[in-house]
């Protein structure tokens, strides 16, 4: 996640400085202006999602050894060898 963000943070520096380059500070202003309004919209969904969840709260340990249960099915109460 940290370099999707980072990823994007470059991608807006650059297309800055393209626009910059191109257009003066006004078009820079245009394309940082749009850049910020489809990184919110794009962010709206995962806002709301975020908004109803409860924190989730972790399973109880449990015990992973390995259990052998041996019954007896006779009734002699013989044993084994």
């Amino acid at each position: 996640m940290k370099y999707t963000i980072a990823a994007i943070f470059i991608a807006v520096t650059i297309m800055l400085i393209w626009a910059y380059r191109s257009g003066g500070v006004q078009f820079a202003l245009v394309m940082g202006a749009a850049l910020a309004a489809i990184s919110f919209c794009g962010m709206l969904p995962v806002l709301f999602a975020m908004r109803g969840r409860q924190p989730s709260e972790k399973p109880p340990l449990q015990d992973e050894s390995t259990r052998i249960v041996v019954k007896d099915d006779d009734g002699q109460n013989t044993t084994l060898p």
